[in-house]
């Protein structure tokens, strides 16, 4: 996460390990690279 220290999110998400933020944290930038559907790609056009 671009710069952001781990511990800091941990404390956010409230986890008593650093094991599961970091879990997380690999989750979230793996779900940046999931495909836009149809419906949410004509919603973000129009507004």
């Amino acid at each position: 996460m671009k710069g952001v220290n781990i511990r800091e999110v941990q404390e956010l998400l409230g986890h008593k390990s650093v094991e599961t933020t970091m879990i997380y944290t690999h989750v979230m930038r793996e779900m940046q690279n999931v495909p836009m559907s149809p419906l949410d790609a004509m919603l973000k056009d129009s507004s």
